[in-house]
């Protein structure tokens, strides 16, 4: 296959173009059955003319149902633009300022020593007040 083919078909995919992909593949076969290679020729073309599984019109997915394959990718790189993490990783994902974060990690190591604190006589915090913009 010569250059000049592959950097249209790579341009195709960029743009997106379906109805450019298809007429480059044909051009691929073509050029296939003129090198001689007549197999490879009838198995693309036995490709090409496959039906195209139909999307199906159902209701969309939420967000629980869907697989790692479907998250969206960026066109122009290719590369993910979402992730998925399960909800019991989400606690250890906020972005805090250090102060705030040491607040509440020292509210933790109390509450994880509470049995500790309590043979002290002393008690753990049982209650918090937080305040500010909401999220």
């Amino acid at each position: 296959m010569n250059a000049d083919i592959i950097k249209r078909i790579v341009r195709a995919i960029a743009d997106g173009s379906q109805r450019d992909l298809e007429r480059l593949a044909h051009k691929v076969v073509e050029s296939e059955r003129k090198s001689g290679h007549s197999r490879l020729a009838d198995q693309l073309e036995t490709i090409l003319t496959q039906p195209c599984p139909k999307k199906s019109a159902a209701r969309p997915k939420t967000d629980n149902e869907r697989s790692l394959k479907e998250l969206p990718l960026s066109r122009r790189h290719g590369e993910l633009l979402a992730t998925v993490m399960p909800r019991d990783a989400l606690e250890h994902h906020m972005v805090l300022p250090a102060d705030v974060e040491e607040r509440f990690a020292r509210i933790e190591r109390e509450y994880a020593a509470r049995e500790r604190l309590g043979a002290y006589g002393l008690r753990n915090r049982k209650t918090i007040l937080l305040y500010g913009p909401p999220g």
